[in-house]
């Protein structure tokens, strides 16, 4: 349920054509904030729904501390 809040919070973020810059950044960065509060676990999870519903797209979110290899 929470990985179908976040893809249509995305959705509805990046569909929004005529609002400011500066708003999609307030509401991208607290959904990101969001996301990554959550565990691993449940990010895997998040990440496995949202990139179904976007396929073949893909959203990536690196949050600090994550080990990106490098």
């Amino acid at each position: 349920m929470k990985a179908a809040l976040l893809f249509g919070f995305i959705i509805t973020i990046l569909l929004s054509g005529c609002s400011s810059l500066a708003m999609i950044e307030d509401r991208m960065a607290g959904g990101v904030d969001a996301y990554c509060q959550k565990t691993e676990t449940e990010r895997e999870s998040i990440r496995a729904v949202v990139n179904e519903k976007l396929a073949p797209h893909k959203v990536r979110v690196t949050c600090a501390g994550d080990d990106i290899g490098t």
